[in-house]
Protein backbone atom coordinates (compact mmCIF):
# COMPACT_ATOMS: atom_id res chain seq x y z
CA UNK A 1 0.00 0.00 0.00
CA UNK A 2 3.18 2.50 0.39
CA UNK A 3 6.25 2.84 -0.94
CA UNK A 4 9.59 4.17 1.17
CA UNK A 5 12.20 6.48 0.32
CA UNK A 6 15.51 7.59 2.10
CA UNK A 7 18.21 10.69 1.48
CA UNK A 8 20.51 13.32 2.43
CA UNK A 9 21.12 16.85 1.77
CA UNK A 10 23.59 19.18 2.20
CA UNK A 11 22.60 23.13 3.38
CA UNK A 12 24.34 26.79 3.34
CA UNK A 13 22.59 29.90 4.50
CA UNK A 14 21.97 32.84 7.09
CA UNK A 15 20.81 33.98 9.56
CA UNK A 16 17.36 36.38 9.63
CA UNK A 17 18.09 39.38 12.35
CA UNK A 18 14.30 39.70 12.98
CA UNK A 19 15.08 42.21 16.12
CA UNK A 20 17.83 45.22 15.93
CA UNK A 21 19.32 42.94 18.98
CA UNK A 22 20.35 40.25 17.34
CA UNK A 23 22.45 41.74 14.65
CA UNK A 24 25.50 40.45 16.25
CA UNK A 25 24.01 37.09 15.96
CA UNK A 26 23.76 37.43 11.65
CA UNK A 27 26.67 37.68 11.00
CA UNK A 28 27.74 34.19 10.45
CA UNK A 29 26.92 31.43 7.36
CA UNK A 30 25.52 28.56 8.64
CA UNK A 31 25.95 25.41 7.20
CA UNK A 32 24.40 21.88 7.94
CA UNK A 33 22.84 18.43 6.12
CA UNK A 34 19.92 17.01 6.77
CA UNK A 35 18.60 12.92 6.34
CA UNK A 36 15.45 12.15 6.28
CA UNK A 37 12.68 8.92 5.79
CA UNK A 38 9.95 9.31 4.13
CA UNK A 39 6.14 6.88 3.36
CA UNK A 40 4.91 7.72 0.16
CA UNK A 41 0.87 6.99 0.17
CA UNK A 42 -1.62 6.71 -2.77
CA UNK A 43 -4.62 6.54 -1.46
CA UNK A 44 -5.98 4.64 0.83
CA UNK A 45 -7.01 6.49 3.34
CA UNK A 46 -9.47 9.70 2.33
CA UNK A 47 -7.45 12.26 3.90
CA UNK A 48 -4.31 10.76 1.46
CA UNK A 49 -6.65 11.47 -1.14
CA UNK A 50 -7.95 15.19 -0.55
CA UNK A 51 -3.82 15.72 0.30
CA UNK A 52 -3.25 14.43 -3.65
CA UNK A 53 -1.23 12.01 -1.74
CA UNK A 54 1.70 13.69 0.25
CA UNK A 55 4.80 12.09 1.63
CA UNK A 56 5.00 11.25 4.93
CA UNK A 57 8.44 11.89 6.83
CA UNK A 58 10.88 12.32 9.80
CA UNK A 59 14.14 14.36 9.11
CA UNK A 60 17.19 14.70 11.21
CA UNK A 61 18.88 18.50 10.60
CA UNK A 62 22.23 19.32 11.82
CA UNK A 63 23.28 22.95 11.91
CA UNK A 64 26.87 24.59 12.39
CA UNK A 65 25.99 28.07 12.88
CA UNK A 66 29.63 29.37 12.62
CA UNK A 67 29.54 31.26 15.86
CA UNK A 68 30.92 30.47 19.05
CA UNK A 69 27.67 32.09 20.78
CA UNK A 70 25.39 30.06 18.68
CA UNK A 71 27.10 26.74 18.12
CA UNK A 72 25.55 23.61 16.87
CA UNK A 73 22.48 22.47 16.87
CA UNK A 74 20.21 19.02 16.31
CA UNK A 75 16.45 18.06 15.47
CA UNK A 76 14.00 15.70 14.85
CA UNK A 77 10.97 17.03 12.70
CA UNK A 78 7.96 15.11 11.43
CA UNK A 79 6.75 16.24 8.05
CA UNK A 80 4.05 16.32 5.41
CA UNK A 81 5.55 16.92 1.74
CA UNK A 82 2.84 18.05 -0.63
CA UNK A 83 2.73 17.66 -4.34
CA UNK A 84 2.09 21.35 -5.93
CA UNK A 85 2.78 19.49 -9.88
CA UNK A 86 4.65 15.87 -10.24
CA UNK A 87 5.04 13.94 -13.77
CA UNK A 88 7.03 10.63 -13.50
CA UNK A 89 10.25 12.25 -14.10
CA UNK A 90 9.60 15.07 -11.37
CA UNK A 91 7.85 17.11 -8.62
CA UNK A 92 7.76 20.46 -7.40
CA UNK A 93 6.97 19.83 -3.38
CA UNK A 94 5.90 22.18 -0.94
CA UNK A 95 7.39 20.90 2.98
CA UNK A 96 5.88 21.75 6.46
CA UNK A 97 6.88 19.78 9.62
CA UNK A 98 7.16 20.53 13.26
CA UNK A 99 9.56 18.85 15.72
CA UNK A 100 12.03 19.17 18.51
CA UNK A 101 15.71 20.48 18.69
CA UNK A 102 18.25 20.81 20.76
CA UNK A 103 20.96 23.14 21.25
CA UNK A 104 24.67 22.71 22.55
CA UNK A 105 25.12 26.11 23.13
CA UNK A 106 22.23 28.05 24.35
CA UNK A 107 22.27 30.92 26.71
CA UNK A 108 23.79 30.84 29.89
CA UNK A 109 24.14 33.76 32.47
CA UNK A 110 27.74 33.18 33.25
CA UNK A 111 28.90 31.39 29.91
CA UNK A 112 27.20 32.41 26.83
CA UNK A 113 24.69 35.37 27.72
CA UNK A 114 25.36 37.07 24.04
CA UNK A 115 23.17 33.89 23.01
CA UNK A 116 19.46 35.82 23.21
CA UNK A 117 18.18 34.06 20.22
CA UNK A 118 17.95 30.45 22.11
CA UNK A 119 17.33 30.83 25.63
CA UNK A 120 17.28 26.73 26.52
CA UNK A 121 18.52 23.91 25.04
CA UNK A 122 15.46 22.17 23.91
CA UNK A 123 13.36 24.13 21.34
CA UNK A 124 10.14 23.30 19.25
CA UNK A 125 11.35 23.37 15.26
CA UNK A 126 9.54 24.55 12.28
CA UNK A 127 10.49 23.62 9.03
CA UNK A 128 9.10 24.74 5.71
CA UNK A 129 10.76 24.21 1.95
CA UNK A 130 9.87 24.40 -1.62
CA UNK A 131 11.66 22.03 -3.29
CA UNK A 132 12.45 20.90 -7.50
CA UNK A 133 13.42 17.29 -7.73
CA UNK A 134 14.36 15.39 -11.01
CA UNK A 135 15.04 12.27 -11.46
CA UNK A 136 18.95 11.04 -12.79
CA UNK A 137 18.16 7.58 -13.26
CA UNK A 138 15.60 4.63 -11.78
CA UNK A 139 15.10 5.18 -8.04
CA UNK A 140 17.38 8.15 -7.46
CA UNK A 141 16.51 12.06 -7.67
CA UNK A 142 18.65 15.10 -7.15
CA UNK A 143 16.56 17.60 -4.91
CA UNK A 144 16.74 21.60 -4.96
CA UNK A 145 15.32 22.97 -2.10
CA UNK A 146 14.75 26.90 -0.59
CA UNK A 147 14.20 26.03 3.46
CA UNK A 148 13.48 27.86 6.29
CA UNK A 149 14.36 26.54 9.66
CA UNK A 150 12.75 27.85 12.63
CA UNK A 151 13.96 27.59 16.15
CA UNK A 152 12.12 28.84 19.14
CA UNK A 153 10.98 27.62 22.91
CA UNK A 154 8.25 29.73 23.14
CA UNK A 155 9.73 32.14 25.91
CA UNK A 156 9.60 29.21 28.05
CA UNK A 157 12.94 30.52 28.73
CA UNK A 158 13.90 33.72 28.85
CA UNK A 159 15.72 35.44 26.80
CA UNK A 160 14.51 33.88 23.64
CA UNK A 161 14.48 35.97 20.46
CA UNK A 162 14.38 32.60 18.12
CA UNK A 163 16.19 32.08 15.14
CA UNK A 164 15.28 32.28 11.28
CA UNK A 165 18.06 30.37 9.05
CA UNK A 166 16.92 30.74 5.24
CA UNK A 167 19.15 28.01 2.94
CA UNK A 168 19.44 27.04 0.24
CA UNK A 169 19.45 22.89 0.11
CA UNK A 170 21.35 20.00 -2.54
CA UNK A 171 20.31 16.65 -2.02
CA UNK A 172 19.57 13.21 -3.20
CA UNK A 173 16.86 10.77 -2.18
CA UNK A 174 16.61 6.87 -3.20
CA UNK A 175 13.44 4.69 -3.77
CA UNK A 176 13.80 1.62 -1.86
CA UNK A 177 11.16 -0.36 -3.90
CA UNK A 178 10.94 -0.16 -7.46
CA UNK A 179 7.51 -1.58 -8.03
CA UNK A 180 4.61 1.07 -6.79
CA UNK A 181 0.92 0.79 -6.16
CA UNK A 182 -1.51 2.58 -8.45
CA UNK A 183 -2.86 5.65 -7.03
CA UNK A 184 -6.43 4.81 -5.92
CA UNK A 185 -8.68 8.08 -8.20
CA UNK A 186 -11.39 9.14 -6.55
CA UNK A 187 -14.41 11.19 -8.47
CA UNK A 188 -15.61 13.16 -5.24
CA UNK A 189 -13.92 14.96 -2.44
CA UNK A 190 -13.98 12.89 0.40
CA UNK A 191 -15.30 13.92 3.64
CA UNK A 192 -12.73 14.66 6.38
Amino acid sequence: NYTYSVGGSISKGFIVAHDPKMRHLALSHPEGFSIWVKKHTYGDRDWEKALKYPDIGLVLDYFDYKSDILGHSIATTGFLDYYLTRTDKNSFNFQFGVGISYSFSPYDKQDNNKNIAIGSPITYSLRAQLSYNQQIIERLKLMLALRLTHYSNGASALPNKGINIPTADLGVSYSLNKLRPDYHIFSTMPKI
